[in-house]
């Protein structure tokens, strides 16, 4: 499952840095922090001020809607009956 870390400027929307995965690069996942310093603490488009996030400005949402009860196909796998 593909979930993004994105860093979203709070006033226009932006999107300062995105992570996808392990390997992306070398470094991992930025810190706000870095990000904060990344752009020298303004949004590149609006030119707002950028301030640290705070735990009611964390969302937490997958990048797929997934239906309960709904097989999926897995590239490599096949379904496999077990038998008792």
């Amino acid at each position: 499952m593909l979930m993004p870390v994105r860093y979203i400027c709070g006033n226009c929307g932006y999107i300062l840095s995105v992570f996808y995965e392990v390997g992306q690069d070398y470094y991992g996942v930025p810190t706000p922090e870095e990000v904060y310093r990344i752009h020298g603490g303004i949004c590149p488009k609006c030119k707002h001020d950028l301030s640290m996030p705070t735990l009611n400005d964390i969302r937490i949402t997958s990048a797929r809607k997934y239906e309960v009860g709904v097989k999926m196909h897995v590239a490599g796998r096949r379904e496999v009956s077990i038998h008792h």
